[in-house]
């Protein structure tokens, strides 16, 4: 099958933005426009590949939280525009290498730069975008927004170089998994709302409250992202499922079930994660009360993120980010 009509097949799947993002509809737009734009390079062989990426947008739910952090305590900027492209461009990039890492075959829908083009052109192409975004940090009139940026990015390395170092370790405990997710997701996540709150000249303690907002959404995303990855449908998902058992890295679910079970019945888990026995795994999760906690830890977070909420003024934006963190919660059902 070519190219496109594998792409094709994989996106008549997508399903339409959510409504949570329809009161920033153009701006997203805005920025889609403004990532296409900006990773033009000219140069032929690598703009194809460039264009499959910005072909496939994603969810965009980072540069809505630099909107809508914005929207719910002031306005939009043009630099909320630039900001939040940064953001995605991040993401993107952070996605090629795990793509490669994972052995990952789709993602959004399409078929992945590494398959189509091979490990190495997929991670030059993430580093590419990531010095794209280096150029753009030093057009920001702040210094502190590219720092905080800057700390953001560092933290998603640390993290998923910890992760990393992590597979196989039968004994991870849920504390180093959560300051795993944290940095190597939630910080971004954090940093989206925080920028997006002070770019807007928001109150010192509004845009702390939506830092700890961003904060706890990106833990619960990827809590419920972990979840998702041993009991989710790839049809619906959009990309390749299973990774983290293949890979025997441990997420939340899977090392409840580890601490909540005798030597012997870890052992027997341990021989099924290494056998990458998906099907055998996800039935002892569901016996043991595994996937009802792991629900239970994601859902607990979307609540404290709604309740960091409070200091900020009710209005269509807030309303907005409440959402975001309640479709989380439908995720899971």
């Amino acid at each position: 099958m070519r190219v496109q009509e594998q792409n094709k097949t994989l996106s008549s799947k997508r399903k339409t933005s959510p409504k949570t993002f329809d009161l920033i509809a153009e701006e997203i737009t805005a920025v889609r426009d403004f990532i296409c734009a900006t990773l033009v390079t000219g140069n032929e062989t690598v703009d194809k590949l460039i264009g499959h990426v910005t072909a496939q947008p994603g969810k965009m739910l980072r540069p809505a939280l630099v909107l809508l952090a914005a929207k719910s305590v002031g306005s939009i900027e043009d630099t909320h525009i630039k900001l939040a492209a940064v953001t995605e461009m991040i993401h993107t990039a952070t996605l090629l290498h795990d793509d490669v890492i994972d052995e990952a075959g789709s993602r959004r829908n399409a078929v992945t730069a590494n398959v189509l083009w091979g490990n190495e052109s997929a991670v030059l192409l993430g580093d590419l975008i990531l010095t794209r975004v280096f150029q753009l940090c030093s057009q920001f009139e702040t210094p502190d927004i590219s720092q905080t940026l800057a700390r953001a990015t560092t933290k998603i390395c640390q993290g998923e170089i910890d992760q990393n170092i992590q597979q196989r370790n039968f004994d991870l405990s849920i504390e180093k998994y959560m300051q795993i997710i944290s940095d190597k997701t939630a910080s971004l996540f954090a940093c989206s709302c925080l920028l997006g709150a002070r770019i807007a000249d928001a109150p010192v303690e509004q845009a702390s409250a939506l830092e700890s907002f961003g904060l706890d959404l990106g833990i619960a995303f990827q809590i419920t992202d972990d979840l998702l990855d041993i009991t989710g449908c790839e049809s619906t998902a959009g990309k390749t499922l299973g990774t983290d058992i293949k890979k025997c890295k441990l997420t939340m679910p899977i090392i409840h079930l580890m601490e909540n079970s005798d030597p012997a019945g870890k052992e027997n888990i341990i021989e099924k994660l290494k056998a990458s026995d998906r099907q055998s795994v996800t039935a002892l999760l569901q016996d043991r009360g595994s996937l009802e906690y792991t629900r239970s830890i994601a859902e607990k977070f979307c609540l404290d993120a709604v309740n960091s909420l409070q200091i900020i003024d009710d209005s269509p934006a807030k309303q907005a980010l409440i959402g975001i963190a309640n479709s989380l919660t439908v995720r899971l059902a």
